[in-house]
């Protein structure tokens, strides 16, 4: 199940929320004995193990449609320090994503600039 989401937004903390719950309750077959939140730890309050916290990293980046640091998911330890890796990847994903939109656009030049005298020609 994927969600597409538009350019520009921001994660939502009750979405990621969500998203450890489900996973939680898929891992163990039942919800987690308390209501998770920003501050609950991964893995006393959510049962995540090292696997289960892999699990959740690759089904935030393909929900969130954001690549996070590798480090991350050994460092976690609560669903914040997850929101905040997110975020921060968001951030950093907006330029390469408004490159993308331009040379998709059509804007991009072939060819080279050999013929060009100054770089405003080029």
């Amino acid at each position: 199940m994927s969600s597409s989401r538009p350019s520009g937004t921001s994660v939502a903390p009750a979405e990621l929320l969500k998203l450890i719950h489900d996973l939680a309750t898929e891992l163990h077959r039942a919800p987690p004995a308390r209501a998770l939140t920003l501050d609950s730890s991964l893995e006393r309050d959510a049962g995540l193990d090292s696997l289960g916290r892999v699990e959740l990293v690759l089904r935030i980046e393909q929900r969130f449609g954001v690549r996070l640091a590798e480090a991350l998911m050994a460092s976690a330890e609560t669903p914040r320090d997850l929101l905040r890796g997110v975020l921060a990847r968001e951030d950093q994903a907006a330029p390469a994503a408004a490159l993308e939109s331009i040379e998709a656009g059509g804007t991009a030049v072939d060819g080279s600039p050999d013929g060009a005298r100054t770089l405003v020609e080029a």
